[in-house]
C-alpha cells in the first residue's frame, strides 16, 4: 500500500490527504470495519507513519509500535 500511495502522490499528482483517505478510511467504511480507518477515540490505533519521501518510517498495530522485523502486535 505504501508503494500505491507514493505512486498516487508522485506520479498521478493526487493530494496526499485524499490518497490517505482512499488508502485507509474509504476501504474500512466499504468493508463495514468500524474499529479502524480513522484515528478517533474508541477505535483501534493502527497507523503507518511515512517520512518526507513517503517511505514507511514506523508502524503501530492496536496501539503498539512494531519493530521493523515484527509482524505481530
Amino acid at each position: 500500500m505504501d508503494a500505491a500511495v507514493r505512486h498516487a502522490v508522485r506520479t498521478a499528482g493526487l493530494p496526499l490527504l485524499e490518497v490517505a483517505y482512499a488508502a485507509s478510511t474509504a476501504p474500512a467504511r466499504a468493508w463495514g470495519l468500524h474499529a479502524v480507518g480513522a484515528l478517533e477515540a474508541g477505535r483501534r490505533a493502527d497507523l503507518v507513519v511515512l517520512d518526507e519521501d513517503l517511505e514507511v518510517g514506523r508502524v503501530m498495530r492496536a496501539g503498539v509500535w512494531l519493530s521493523p522485523w515484527s509482524t505481530r502486535a
